[in-house]
């Protein structure tokens, strides 16, 4: 009778409980990844002019001897000596010099998010009005098979 008495206490304490979890987890991943590129160019442009203006022509007939004719472009010169000499003046020089320089600088940013999210539910239905009236069942029926042992 005492061992009946205690299984079944112990079949009522353990067996008659409710069990619910709710589990929630979550999981964020953020990756960031960056390109910088980078460009430059320069553009560099010379220019230089030289503008020459003017040109001289000397001639010069130096005298020698009277008795010796000069033929000089078709003509009879007497005791001379022809120096010719060309000269250029007036020189100019331009120098011009232009820099160009173009920087260009392109960023770019890729955001990457992972997320995970886990969501566990546990709900666990207890059969306690069931445990009960079986309980209550079989103390009757014990109740009524003492009963009639015990007046027969």
């Amino acid at each position: 009778m005492k061992k009946t008495l205690i299984t079944l206490s112990a079949l009522l304490l353990i067996g008659c409980s409710a069990r619910k979890v709710n589990k929630t987890e979550a999981k964020e991943n953020t990756e960031i990844t960056q390109t910088v590129k980078e460009e430059s160019k320069t553009d560099i442009t010379e220019n230089t002019e030289v503008i020459d203006t003017s040109t001289t022509d000397e001639i010069e007939l130096i005298p020698i001897d009277n008795t010796q004719p000069i033929i000089y472009n078709g003509k009879k010169v007497y005791n001379a000596k022809i120096r010719h000499k060309k000269q250029k003046n007036n020189i100019t020089t331009n120098k011009e010099k232009k820099v160009a320089k173009n920087e260009n600088r392109e960023v770019k940013t890729d955001i990457e998010t992972n997320k995970k999210e886990f969501n566990k539910q546990t709900e666990k239905q207890s059969s306690f009005n069931w445990l009960w009236i079986l309980f209550i069942l079989f103390l009757i029926l014990l109740a009524w098979w003492k009963w009639k042992k015990y007046f027969r």
